[in-house]
């Protein structure tokens, strides 16, 4: 009786300390794991910690090292490590490779289970605010200097937006001027649900 509860008590430990070590990793490596092949040298931007998870926010290179791919994943922390609950990327490109862009934009909604977010890439400088208007509420977005000429930004919902009938997009100059775009048609809002990027130049806000 004594030896088996000796061994339970020895199996038991070696259970515990497998799980602290394995609870050791880093958030930013489920990351890794999850865009393994398609994205390199993944940095983080930033990290918001929310009821439902811990919003990760990152860059790293894609398409060989030709291109930045700008990120937004929500983990969660369990007891045996960080679960990766959704998310998605795109790069700092649009396809074809020769259409310059000013701006893009990506919806993760909350039925890809990530709180509702639209993020994107910014590479003109000289605008200093983007705000974005839903069915239920007005937010202005975070700005992030990351890479050389371009910028991240990224605008967390507090209301879902799953259900929006419309986006409206403002952004704001260094000289006081401001430029809407108002995103109403039905196929693209039903693309854009989808989690497809979309990118934009400065003379579509007017």
């Amino acid at each position: 009786m004594k030896k088996t509860l000796f061994f339970s008590a020895v199996i038991l430990a070696l259970i515990t300390l497998t799980l602290m070590f394995y609870n050791s990793g880093q958030p930013i490596d489920t990351i890794r794991e999850v865009r393994d092949g398609i994205t390199e040298n993944i940095e983080v931007i930033d990290k918001v910690k929310t009821a439902d998870g811990i919003m990760i926010y990152s860059v790293g290179d894609a398409n060989n090292g030709n291109n930045y791919m700008y990120s937004v994943d929500m983990i969660k922390k369990s007891f045996t490590g960080y679960k990766w609950l959704g998310g998605g990327g795109h790069v700092n490109q649009e396809v074809p490779m020769n259409n310059e862009f000013d701006l893009s934009l990506q919806l993760l909604n909350e039925e890809q289970n990530i709180n509702p977010t639209i993020f994107g890439v910014l590479k003109d400088l000289s605008v200093n605010n983007i705000k974005v208007s839903t069915d239920n509420e007005s937010v202005d977005a975070n700005l992030y200097e990351v890479k050389d000429g371009e910028k991240f930004y990224v605008i967390p919902f507090s209301k879902n937006v799953a259900n929006s009938h419309h986006f409206r997009v403002t952004v704001t100059y260094e000289s006081g001027k401001s430029g809407t775009h108002i995103i109403s048609d039905n196929d693209i809002i039903s693309k854009l649900q989808e989690g497809q990027a979309f990118y934009f130049n400065s003379r579509e806000f007017k």
